[in-house]
Order: structure tokens, then C-alpha cells, then sequence
């Protein structure tokens, strides 16, 4: 049985439609969330090694989200660098964005706890994508 193709977004205007479908996925609806393609200099400024950041302002339900294109991606860096993925794990932080600041440590920044939360992001993002797909990671 062949595996369907999935189309991954190549513009900014591909991505915010992928974007909508998972707010609505995601019970993000109420949120005014802003998502692109982040050029190579940007990405390198705002993103560092991570696939994609959000910036948040919860206060306000307002966010934007960028996510490398996958040529920009370093081809050892351990993760899942599916776009789908990334903007789901992206998306999923807006849900736990009092975590991500209550697990911030003014010393080192990112204490064990955060890696646990992105963990725990990472899978149940890859998790959902899995589900769409009807298809394992593996296969992808």
C-alpha cells in the first residue's frame, strides 16, 4: 500500500493556513497568532539551534511563531526538523507559557525542569502529527 504524499508549507502564506488548522486543533482559536518563515540571519538572531520560537503575550492571547526552513537546519541536530512538527510544538507553548517562565532560572536559564517540558512537548507534538498523518514518525 503506497504512503500518501503529505505537502510540507514552502511560503509564509502556506504555513499561517497550516497554522489555522492547528489553533483550531489545538483549541487556540481565541488567539491572534502570527507565523512565518524565518530568514537565515533571523533565524540564526531569534531561533539559535532550537527549529522554531515563539514569542508570546499571554496577557493579550497574541504570539509569533518562527520556524526555520528546513534547509536551515543543521544535519546533526538531534530533534524532529518535520515543519508540521515544529509548528505544533511551537503552538503547544502557548498552552504552557506559564511553565516555560515559572521553570526559567535567572542563573542558568534552562534548569532540568525546562528539558522535561520540552520533552514532553516535542513528543506529544510528534504524537498529534502522528495521529493526523496516520502514519508513524518513521515512516514519514
Amino acid at each position: 500500500m503506497a504512503r500518501p504524499k503529505y505537502k510540507l508549507p514552502k511560503t509564509n502564506q502556506q504555513l499561517q493556513r497550516l497554522a489555522r488548522e492547528w489553533q483550531a486543533r489545538l483549541r487556540l482559536r481565541d488567539w491572534d497568532i502570527s507565523v512565518f518563515f524565518a530568514d537565515k540571519e533571523e533565524t540564526k538572531k531569534a531561533i539559535g539551534p532550537a527549529f522554531g520560537a515563539t514569542r508570546p503575550a499571554p496577557g493579550h492571547k497574541i504570539a509569533m511563531v518562527a520556524i526555520k526552513r528546513p534547509e536551515d537546519i543543521e544535519p546533526d541536530v538531534m530533534g524532529c526538523p518535520d515543519i508540521e512538527v515544529t509548528l505544533v510544538h511551537e503552538l503547544l507553548h502557548l498552552h504552557g507559557d506559564a511553565f516555560d517562565h515559572f521553570f526559567i532560572d535567572k542563573e542558568t536559564k534552562r534548569p532540568t525542569e525546562y528539558f522535561a517540558l520540552e520533552a514532553m512537548i516535542e513528543l506529544s507534538a510528534i504524537a498529534m502529527v502522528e495521529l493526523k498523518r496516520g502514519i508513524p514518525r518513521q515512516q514519514w
